[in-house]
């Protein structure tokens, strides 16, 4: 089985934790030097939720968005 996850350390005893687990070959930890959100990303964001405050009536109601992701 394998899964990614991203992880905030929090406390530096998990840190520590979390090598120790990499030393058993049990995880491997990468750093994401990618993980800021580029600007043109947020730019769209606010257009869209400007879009919707002008008409909210444009968003699907989440039971159809569900129908829509249904694999029959």
């Amino acid at each position: 089985m394998s899964a990614t996850y991203h992880v905030t350390i929090k406390k530096g005893y998990a840190e520590a934790i979390l090598a120790d687990l990499e030393k058993m070959d049990a995880v491997e930890l990468s750093k994401d030097e990618d993980s800021e959100v580029p600007e043109w990303q947020k730019a769209e964001v606010r257009r869209r939720v400007a879009e919707i405050k002008k008409d909210p009536s444009i968003l699907l109601d989440s039971s159809v968005i569900f129908n829509m992701l249904k694999v029959d």
